[in-house]
């Protein structure tokens, strides 16, 4: 049973890779609660990763406050430039789902 739990089985590095995981989206999530950083939590998420991937780095938590804070602008006006696209279409889309103007004269609705 001691070997099963072993720092050194397939078991133990799944479960650490499980949890590094989970560290990197909840400190996504809570750099993200202003919404003008998004972009930039989700970007300095995506860095973490792919060092994990290249197994570069060990500190998830430490990697990701780095790169949060070392590149923020460029990935947060980006996510504001998609934010008011975004906002934008989907106003639209209120907008012509509202409309009642666009139905011919001939069309009644239903009783």
């Amino acid at each position: 049973m001691d070997r099963f739990f072993s720092t050194d089985t397939k078991f133990y590095a799944a479960w650490s890779l499980l949890a590094d995981l989970v560290i990197i989206n909840l400190l996504m999530v809570i750099a993200s609660f202003p919404v003008v950083t998004a972009g930039a939590a989700t970007r300095a998420g995506a860095v973490v990763v792919r060092e994990m991937v290249r197994e570069e780095g060990s500190r998830p938590a430490r990697t990701f406050l780095r790169a949060l804070l070392r590149n923020w602008l460029s990935p947060s006006l980006w996510w504001l430039v998609t934010l008011v696209l975004g906002s934008g279409i989907a106003y639209e889309f209120y907008v012509i789902s509202r409309a009642t103007w666009a139905r011919p004269a001939w069309y009644s609705q239903p009783a």
